[in-house]
C-alpha cells in the first residue's frame, strides 16, 4: 500500500513538474462557453428580494426567465502556463412586476460583460491542462422597459463583476472540451470548445 500512494504522488509531482508542452509561451487560444449560476443570476435574485422588502410586499419582482450565460474568449500564453485573456459574454432575463397583486408589467435585461484576466497552467502536458485563474469584468445593463408598450428605449447601466476560477480542467489537443469550476460572471459552472494555436 505504502508504495501505491509514493508511486501516485510521483506520478502526480511529475504531470506538475514536467515542461508545458500543450501551451507555452506565445501560444493562442480561442473558447465559446455556456455557463450557469453566474453572479448576474444572484445579482437578480438580490435585486428581488430587495425589491419586495423595501416595499413591504406591495411591489414584487419575480425574475421569470434567464438564459444561460454564452461568450467567447482569447488567451495568449505571455510565459510557459501563464496566460493573459479577454472575454465577452450575454445573459438576458425577464422579470414580471406585480404591484398589490395585479401584474404591471415586466422588464427584460440583456447583460453584456466584458473582462480581463489571467490564469495558470499547473498541469500542462499536451493533452491534458488542469489550471485556476480570475478575471475582473464590467458589465453593461440594457433594460428595455416593456412596462409601457409605446416605450422601447434601451435604459443603460452598470456594474463591476469577477470570475473566479477555482479548477479549469481542458482535455485534448489543439482542439478540445473545456470545464471550469468557479463563481462570477462565467457561472460555478462554465464548459466550452477551446481551440489552441
Amino acid at each position: 500500500m505504502k508504495e501505491l500512494i509514493i508511486m501516485i504522488l510521483v506520478a502526480i509531482f511529475s504531470l506538475i513538474t514536467q515542461k508545458s508542452i500543450g501551451q507555452e509561451k506565445g501560444t493562442n487560444e480561442f473558447n465559446v462557453n455556456i455557463g450557469a449560476f453566474t453572479s448576474n443570476d444572484i445579482f437578480n435574485i438580490a435585486s428581488d428580494v430587495a425589491t419586495t422588502t423595501i416595499t413591504g410586499g406591495l411591489i414584487r419582482s419575480n425574475t421569470t426567465k434567464s438564459t444561460p450565460q454564452v461568450g467567447i474568449t482569447y488567451r495568449h500564453a505571455v510565459a510557459d502556463r501563464w496566460m493573459v485573456f479577454t472575454d465577452v459574454s450575454y445573459q438576458k432575463f425577464k422579470t414580471e412586476y406585480t404591484t398589490a397583486d395585479i401584474k404591471s408589467g415586466d422588464i427584460t435585461q440583456h447583460f453584456i460583460t466584458a473582462g480581463l484576466g489571467t490564469d495558470y497552467r499547473y498541469i500542462s502536458n499536451g493533452f491534458i491542462q488542469v489550471y485556476s485563474g480570475a478575471s475582473v469584468a464590467y458589465s453593461v445593463i440594457l433594460d428595455q422597459d416593456n412596462m409601457q408598450k409605446d416605450k422601447q428605449d434601451m435604459d443603460r447601466s452598470g456594474q463591476w463583476n469577477f470570475q473566479v476560477n477555482a479548477l479549469g480542467l481542458r482535455v485534448g489537443g489543439d482542439l478540445a472540451a473545456f470545464l471550469e469550476l468557479g463563481v462570477g460572471y462565467k457561472g460555478v459552472v462554465n464548459l466550452g470548445v477551446s481551440y489552441q494555436f
